[in-house]
Parts: C-alpha cells; structure tokens; sequence
C-alpha cells in the first residue's frame, strides 16, 4: 500500500495505463511451506538423477517424471490428489505409464517408416535406452 499511496507512483500507473490491485498481505509461514515444497522436490530430483547416474541435462525430464508421480501418491488420509478434484477433469492413475523408474532400460519399438530402421523386413525395430518421462498426450513414452 505504500506505492498505492504515492501521488508520484499514481501519476507513473496512469502514464502506464496500468490499474492498481490491492494484494492479499503475505504471511511469513507460506513462505515456508513453498520453501519446504522446493526442498522436498530437489531432494527427490537429486536422488532420481543419482540413482539413474543420468546427467544433470536431464533434470527437465526428471521433474516432470516426479510431479507426475507426485500426484498420484495417497497422502496421509490415504486419498490420492487426482481424487480431489472436480468430476470435471476425468482424471486416474495408470499404473502401466506412470509407475517406471526414472532412467531405467527400455526398449522402444520402431515403426516400420522410421529412419533408422534401413531394412524393413530383417532389421531389428527396438532402439535401447533410459526412459525419461511418459507423453502427456500419447500413449508413449520419452527415451
């Protein structure tokens, strides 16, 4: 409120064409509590990156495989988060696409029309490598 007061800082927001909004004032324990929520996420990325001895390149991959596994985990009423939303949203849990360790060995199968398969018919269509994190849109998966 202090800059809402100034008469100089009022004239600044109408040159601006800009609208004063009054905030909600910040209480000194959400801070901690983001700064606990920070915590527990680096802690978890740290030990996936560790664990799967993958390089830290990887970490956008290795947040997005944690919070969406994060979701999925029953809290302490044993109601998972996904539960508490709206109708609306439609979401559930696959076990199938969201329980795999970050960076474990997959095999992805390639179709026919990709590029690195040369030989249709006697070449072998796997392609090895570490799973990363499951396609939010697709069935698939990112390696």
């Amino acid at each position: 409120m202090e800059f809402g007061q100034s008469d100089h800082f009022r004239s600044w927001t109408k040159a601006q064409d800009s609208v004063l909004c009054p905030t909600v004032n910040n209480n000194h324990t959400l801070n901690f509590k983001h700064e606990c929520y920070v915590w527990i996420t680096k802690e978890h990325l740290r030990y996936m990156l560790l664990s799967s001895n993958a390089p830290r390149r990887l970490w956008p991959f290795a947040l997005q495989h944690f919070c969406r596994i994060f979701g999925w985990w029953p809290q302490a009423n044993g109601i998972a988060p996904w539960k508490r939303v709206g109708s609306e949203y439609q979401l559930t849990a696959n076990l199938d696409k969201d329980l795999h360790a970050f960076g474990s060995y997959s095999i992805g199968h390639l179709p026919r029309e990709s590029k690195l398969v040369e030989n249709t018919i006697l070449d072998d269509r796997g392609l090895d490598g570490a799973f990363l994190m499951s396609d939010h849109s697709t069935p698939t998966f990112w390696m």
